[in-house]
């Protein structure tokens, strides 16, 4: 029976990557649970001290927030995410956030940003500046690294091991601690000479070379002794 070579690629024509699932509607839920909390926190700050500076979130700051995971979750899906970090420029989330309506102003979005990272338990724990890393061209951008423990996955499977890898990166770092050396290794000082360690075998070696360095030199006198005392003798 004659067989049919049929290339790699002929295989994998028909398949596509499947990534994991986020489940948007229970991250809208995390993200209005982790909101309300601080609204709440915020008034009681305000009813124990009426001249604190903390307010509660306003209206179009929490549709910020709403808009920067519903970004993260469409890059996501497109598997632009790394270490949890979302990038895009400021008018992109600009006019995300003002779909179907008036997209608000860039330093509206960096207000809100600001306010955000100072929340206590906020959704983003970090912001950097970075670039899109767009082929032929290098433009700015900012990077929100998300918290983790909001995202959820679909898949049952996919979440348990998201959650496990939570844990492991909340664990403390052990401390760094120097190796020992062994015991054999310490008892060496500098004064105790490693020669000493050679076998019966390595000393008759040594004491060979030694030997034959020996006769060389031997031979090597006699013979310009001997071309010494020619030259010297007349014809």
């Amino acid at each position: 029976m004659n067989r049919l070579s049929v290339s790699a690629a002929y295989y994998s024509a028909g398949f596509t990557l499947k990534r994991p699932d986020l489940n948007w509607a229970k991250i809208k839920e995390n993200l209005g649970i982790r909101l309300h909390e601080f609204n709440e926190w915020a008034k009681k700050q305000m009813e124990f001290n009426p001249n604190t500076k903390v307010r509660p979130l306003a209206v179009s700051m929490e549709a910020t927030a709403l808009r920067i995971l519903w970004v993260y979750v469409q890059k996501f899906k497109v598997g632009q995410i790394r270490n949890y970090t979302v990038k895009f420029c400021r008018n992109y989330l600009a006019n995300a956030v003002g779909a179907g309506f008036k997209a608000p102003h860039v330093v509206t979005m960096d207000r809100h940003i600001d306010k955000f990272l100072s929340m206590p338990k906020s959704f983003i724990k970090s912001q950097e500046r970075s670039t899109l890393g767009l082929p032929g061209q290098d433009t700015n951008c900012i990077a929100l690294q998300i918290d983790p423990s909001l995202l959820v996955f679909s898949d049952p499977k996919h979440q348990e091991n998201h959650e496990k890898g939570i844990e492991l990166m909340n664990l403390p770092k052990p401390r760094h601690q120097k190796k020992s050396y062994r015991r054999e290794q310490q008892m060496i000082t500098p004064t105790t000479p490693l020669r000493n360690a050679q076998t019966e075998e390595q000393k008759a070696v040594v004491q060979a070379v030694k030997t034959s360095a020996t006769s060389l030199g031997n031979l090597m006198g006699d013979f310009f002794n001997q071309f010494s005392e020619s030259q010297s003798t007349p014809s």
